[in-house]
């Protein structure tokens, strides 16, 4: 990374008019004053997405802010209809009138496939979740917990009538109880 030099400087010129046997000094000077360029970030509150699911984009470092999209605020609440790699990029102006531009990428994801089917037999909260998910249920049958492969993660055994799921890492499972089955999102 190359490193730029900000630096204040005065600038003065004299000169002399003359004018016949009248000579005359004039000067004058100017004051260049160099402003350093903002440090404009963007972030997204979720770098993976489901398609149409709202997600925040948030940028720093500057007074003002634009949007690829035309907003003019440093915080976007978006979402995408369409599936793939969405980049948005912002700009951002400091007090001083500096411009410095930044970046964030956001995966869309289609997330079909995984319906939840017959949600009534099971609470499940929160869902989505950091980390802990709460289950009750009148059913005291095995629950299987499978990712989005299909291979089995957890099985609960003995199930009470109640538990807390915890320690999985990030991504869509299924929770199948007998006849019920769910999806749980786990960010």
């Amino acid at each position: 990374m190359k490193r730029i030099r900000i630096l204040t400087t005065s600038y003065s010129l004299a000169a002399v008019s003359a004018s016949g046997a009248l000579n005359c000094p004039v000067a004058a000077s100017v004051t260049l004053i160099v402003n350093p360029l903002p440090t404009v970030t963007a972030v997204a509150s979720k770098s993976t997405v489901c398609k149409n699911q709202n997600f925040t984009l948030t940028a720093n470092g500057a007074s003002t802010y634009t949007w690829n999209n035309g907003a003019s605020s440093s915080t976007l609440v978006t979402s995408s209809s369409s599936v793939g790699i969405a980049v948005y990029s912002v700009t951002g102006t400091s007090a001083s009138g500096c411009i410095q531009s930044a970046a964030v990428t956001v995966f869309i994801n289609s997330c079909i496939g995984i319906n939840e089917i017959n949600n009534s037999e099971m609470v499940i909260f929160p869902n989505p979740s950091s980390g802990f998910v709460f289950l009750k249920s009148e059913n005291k049958a095995e629950i299987y917990i499978y990712n989005a492969l299909g291979q089995t993660v957890e099985i609960i055994r003995n199930f009470n009538g109640a538990h807390t799921i915890q320690n999985l890492p990030k991504g869509i499972y299924i929770l199948q109880q007998e006849q019920f089955k769910s999806k749980i999102i786990i960010q």
